[in-house]
């Protein structure tokens, strides 16, 4: 948790009257706000982050509004507006809107810069402005567990996620005991592997299905989504340690022993019971998933049907091969079905630039920009497409956002996946430099590149999922 004291600074302005000039101090005593889990990005615009208190000492009834703004990971700045009693401390909740980028955090802990603005009006004259206060917000990445709630570990358990259901067949069963089990025998199949202790970055189950291994809480959240897409309630018993998912039959609740899934179900079973005896005397807790859903919903990823997963891959062998067409005959159709994806607004306006298609190409890098507004490399893109065509103003404009949000130079080569050999890395790395010098805001980056045409063409390539 972040705190700010202020205790002894008094911010003061004058209030010009009629008659004369009259001082007006406001004192800005506490300044809090807590650690944010990327998990929750979704619920900060509704739930306070912390607070700031102000003390207001003149014998006036004013209105104070504070903005909390940032570049990195904030869609836009968030406004608070309460009244000040006079002679009265006031303490005014602040929010934040993340953007979904924050669960591309590629660092467990990340330390975003925010910026606090104060100002206060009596009636509707401006009397007090503060100095911009900075901050710094803690956020961890989406795989850690937020602690002030038992009921948040619901948000990491959803049945919905197509990724998931991609992996079930009909006729698994049923009655929730033999769904129970059939749902234990495809995590068999799928030869998932899980070892005993819990740990403190935790997977999703989308996540474990593709690697493969995980802790006890990676399998029992992978096990309690499958039973809750087949139908069967289920509820998680877990503390620091060990997690142990039930399923419910018949109004009883059974739970099964992750940690024996190279062993039978009853086995499984069997050793649930004494876990269970176990857990149940080491401070743990008990979650039923579909109550817990009713405040802490599952994050849900960006994701897009199977089918256009394969289409995105089929995109990938096209710019390989340098047959740009294809590939954009592809990105059309999907643009159909999915106009505001920033991926695909992204790498289609990519290829765009591979085909001489510069206006076009500007205009999706503005919607993917939109879209994803704490992504930089969509900006990084609009400047070389602007370069292409000419317009050094708006190249520089769109460079010097992409530097705002990728914090240096260095960053924006390794978006761009630029290497020394290429032979467009004169031409580049002078814009990346020109673009450097006509901007000076420096921030902390996330460096994340990929280049698929055989000629290492400089863009950045977004990731999807």
């Amino acid at each position: 948790m972040i705190r700010i004291f202020l205790l002894t600074l008094v911010l003061c302005c004058v209030l010009l009257s009629q008659a004369d000039a009259q001082l007006i101090s406001l004192e800005i005593e506490d300044i809090e706000i807590k650690e944010l889990y990327a998990v929750e990005y979704g619920l900060y615009t509704e739930e306070p982050i912390g607070s700031v208190v102000i003390f207001n000492p003149t014998s006036k009834e004013l209105r104070a509004i504070v903005v909390l703004s940032g570049e990195k990971y904030i869609n836009a700045p968030m406004k608070m507006t309460a009244k000040l009693p006079s002679k009265k401390k006031t303490q005014i909740p602040l929010y934040i809107d993340l953007d979904v980028g924050v669960l591309d955090l590629d660092k467990q802990v990340e330390h975003v810069p925010v910026s606090i603005e104060i100002t206060a009006y009596l009636d509707n004259l401006q009397v007090f402005s503060s100095d911009g206060i900075t901050s710094d917000v803690i956020i961890h990445d989406s795989h850690k567990i937020p602690d002030d709630d038992p009921l948040k570990i619901a948000m990491f358990v959803d049945p919905g996620d197509k990724y998931i259901m991609a992996e079930l067949s009909a006729g698994m069963g049923k009655t929730s005991e033999e769904k129970a089990k059939a749902a234990f025998e495809l995590l068999q199949k799928k030869g998932i592997y899980c070892l005993g202790a819990g740990s403190a970055q935790v997977q999703f189950p989308r996540e474990l299905l593709e690697v493969k291994f995980g802790s006890f809480y990676d399998c029992s959240f992978l096990y309690t989504a499958v039973l809750e897409l087949l139908g069967v309630e289920a509820q998680l018993m877990f503390n620091p340690d060990a997690a142990l998912p039930f399923y419910k039959h018949e109004d009883v609740w059974y739970p099964v022993d992750m940690n024996m899934l190279s062993l039978d179900f009853e086995s499984a079973r069997s050793s649930g019971a004494k876990l269970e005896f176990a857990l149940s005397s080491r401070d743990a807790h008990t979650v039923v998933l579909q109550e817990a859903w009713e405040k802490y919903p599952p994050l849900q990823f960006p994701e897009l049907d199977p089918e256009d997963m394969s289409l995105l891959k089929t995109v990938d062998k096209y710019i390989e091969d340098e047959d740009f067409e294809g590939a954009a005959k592809v990105f059309e159709q999907l643009l159909e079905e999915y106009p505001e994806d920033p991926v695909i607004l992204n790498n289609a306006a990519n290829v765009d630039v591979l085909m001489g298609n510069m206006q076009q190409a500007v205009e999706r890098y503005a919607l993917a920009a939109e879209f994803a507004p704490a992504d930089g490399g969509p900006y990084l893109n609009m400047g070389i497409a602007y370069h292409k065509m000419g317009d050094e103003e708006k190249s520089m404009e769109a460079m010097g956002k992409a530097y705002t949000k990728l914090g240096s130079y260095i960053a924006m080569r390794r978006e761009l996946n630029l290497d020394a050999d290429s032979m467009f890395y004169d031409e580049i790395d002078g814009l990346l430099r020109k673009a450097v010098r006509h901007t000076t805001e420096e921030l902390s980056a996330t460096l994340r590149a990929r280049s698929l045409t055989k000629s290492q063409y400089p863009l950045y390539w977004k990731r999807f999922g």
